[in-house]
């Protein structure tokens, strides 16, 4: 569950709150700024800043823990490539065939089918760290990231009210919506149906990781930012957590 290894939202604010009570001179007289991966300052507002400095300091500070848990469980075997292709595809609705037309040809394909790769990949940089073998995350987080938000897309194609929306002065061009939107979207979809997809921890931890209220991973992978050494285990594992809740998407026709 989330909350074993991040701290629920509420108890993010509760602490944002106590520090924001008590005053402290910087907050009242100084600007939060952050640097990007390219160097680039950008101004924040001090509860974002703060918010997301307890967020990933206690994630940092849960990693050891969670990389433990996965090391172990693959070592023993408890976990394997077999049995979370079984479990995702016959438990979850990530074994659901969904079917899109590409011109004048039909698709079908399931969620697994997206992260199957990614899955495989993830698993045997595990192994190779086993077997005292270097490792390479830059695949596994690549994949991992993409199918992540084509995942969320699909959701919302399917459920929601679409991936674009009008743009412009005239309001007449159609564009896809950015991640950030698609979140809210999410986000927003989950609250009409009573949060019976996803909370408030889930969302936060989905834009932490992904946009720039965080680690921006998304972004960065997407316009080719990172470096081969910026793709870290410690990385891995968040993207790979946040991909593990999309297991709590419902099909709205088993209700």
């Amino acid at each position: 569950h989330n909350n074993l290894f991040f701290l629920p939202s509420d108890i993010i604010t509760e602490l944002w709150e106590s520090i924001e009570n008590k005053k402290y001179l910087h907050i009242n007289c100084l600007d939060a700024e952050t640097i990007d991966i390219n160097g680039n300052l950008k101004q924040e507002k001090h509860e974002d800043y703060y918010k997301y400095f307890i967020f990933i300091n206690h994630y940092r500070n849960s990693y050891r823990i969670i990389h433990e848990i996965l090391y172990s469980l693959i070592q023993q075997k408890t976990i394997t490539y077999a049995k979370i292709r079984k479990t995702l595809t016959k438990k979850t609705t990530f074994g659901d065939m969904i079917s899109i037309k590409r011109g004048d040809t039909e698709i079908k394909y399931c969620w697994f089918d997206k992260i199957d790769s990614a899955m495989k990949d993830f698993l045997s940089q595990f192994d190779r760290m086993l077997k005292g073998r270097a490792t390479d995350w830059k695949v596994s987080i690549t994949l991992m990231t993409t199918q992540f938000e084509s995942i969320l897309r699909d959701y919302n194609c399917i459920y929601g009210d679409g991936n674009t929306k009008l743009h412009g002065r005239s309001k007449q061009e159609i564009r896809e919506i950015l991640f950030d939107e698609l979140v809210d979207k999410i986000k927003n979809l989950s609250s009409e149906l009573g949060s019976k997809v996803f909370s408030m921890d889930d969302i936060q931890l989905f834009k932490y990781t992904f946009t720039n209220k965080g680690l921006n991973i998304r972004n960065n992978i997407a316009h080719g930012f990172y470096v081969p050494q910026d793709y870290t285990c410690e990385k891995a594992v968040i993207v790979f957590l946040c991909l593990m809740r999309l297991v709590r998407f419902k099909n709205m026709y088993w209700e």
